[in-house]
């Protein structure tokens, strides 16, 4: 079966660190990147938690890939257009708390990483879900 949904504002961001790539090495020191890996996850579970707060209950995290963070909102299907225009300041706010959990991270791991986002907001038509399982 195929499910189709449309949404009026749908904000969707994504975060990436653009300087992790030349951060991973394998060798023996990091335990064959290991080390580098526990750090990624450190920083995507400092993202995730950012989630929690009520203020971001209306964000919806898609997917990490690598060290890029996918987040939505506008995903609730309101109708307010105020609501909708909301989310989007709410999106711009998650972003800069991000950046200041990767602050914290730095500050502690003794590493220089950046945090580069980008935003796109427009109605969303064609949100198209396959579900046929398989049993």
């Amino acid at each position: 079966d195929l499910y189709y949904k449309s949404y009026n504002c749908v904000c969707v961001m994504f975060a990436s660190v653009p300087d992790f790539k030349e951060f991973y090495t394998e060798c023996d020191i990091n335990k064959e990147g290991l080390e580098c890996l526990r750090l990624l996850n450190e920083i995507i579970a400092d993202f995730d938690e950012l989630l929690s707060k009520p203020k971001f209950s209306g964000m919806e995290k898609i997917k990490t890939i690598g060290s890029t963070y996918m987040a939505a909102a506008g995903l609730s299907g309101t109708a307010d257009r105020e609501r909708q225009q909301a989310q989007i300041g709410i999106m711009v706010e998650f972003a800069i708390a991000m950046m200041g959990k990767l602050d914290g991270i730095n500050r502690h791991s003794f590493n220089s990483f950046r945090l580069r986002v980008g935003e796109c907001t427009q109605p969303l038509g064609s949100l198209n879900i396959n579900l046929s399982l398989t049993v």
